[in-house]
């Protein structure tokens, strides 16, 4: 009688071994449960109808409008002095853009974002250097490079060493020609600043050269 009870409780054990076994080998593996948190959307803090970069801010916050995040409002059409006061103010005039990224862009200027604009134009007294006032002299009574007796001319082809563009040079405007006194003055627009760049004749006189005296800052 105590074998048959000693098989029938073996028997109930593996049963419930194999039961327990089974049921591990079938339980389904489970991971965990991702739950994506939503990214906001850029634009969402945007006003509706913001400003892009280098693009003119035409309406008011109320209306939607200003510069998008990020960028800055200046009035790149103002002009100023060479201690960044303005000259003349155009404030219904105003681009956005991005200050402070290091590149001068359009609309930036070194007055109204130092940071990213230096200036890049040479100023003060330059020295002559004779010897090539006499070769460039030479050339001139040979007839070659007519056009050293142009003050125009000279400034269009001079000036770009200086840090001058080929269109602010040809945009340049004559305030003075005292060919008596062997003496030109042009003002060029560099980044809204506004340069005064003299011209002498080393030798005074007809047939002269001219070359670049001087550069300052209106």
């Amino acid at each position: 009688m105590k074998k048959i009870l000693i098989v029938v409780l073996i028997v109930v054990v593996v049963a419930l071994a194999g039961v327990v076994v089974y049921q591990k080998l079938n339980q389904p593996e489970t991971t965990p449960i991702v739950v994506n948190q939503p990214v906001a959307n850029q634009s969402e803090n945007q006003p509706k109808n913001c400003a892009k970069e280098g693009e003119i801010n035409s309406l008011s916050a109320a209306q939607g409008g200003g510069c998008c995040s990020g960028l800055t409002s200046v009035s790149p059409a103002n002009t100023f002095d060479s201690a960044c006061n303005i000259i003349s103010s155009q404030q219904h005039i105003e681009a956005c853009v991005l200050c402070g990224n290091g590149v001068c862009g359009k609309g930036e200027n070194q007055c109204n974002c130092p940071q990213d604009c230096r200036s890049e134009i040479t100023i003060g007294k330059f020295n002559i250097d004779q010897v090539k006032v006499s070769e460039l002299q030479s050339a001139i009574d040979e007839g070659h490079q007519p056009w050293r007796l142009d003050t125009k001319m000279v400034l269009k082809a001079d000036g770009l060493a200086y840090g001058f563009t080929a269109d602010e040079l040809e945009n340049a405007k004559n305030i003075l020609t005292t060919g008596s006194a062997g003496v030109a003055q042009y003002e060029i627009s560099h980044n809204s600043i506004v340069y005064t760049v003299s011209l002498i004749q080393p030798v005074v006189g007809e047939n002269k050269i001219w070359m670049i005296g001087e550069i300052s800052q209106k």
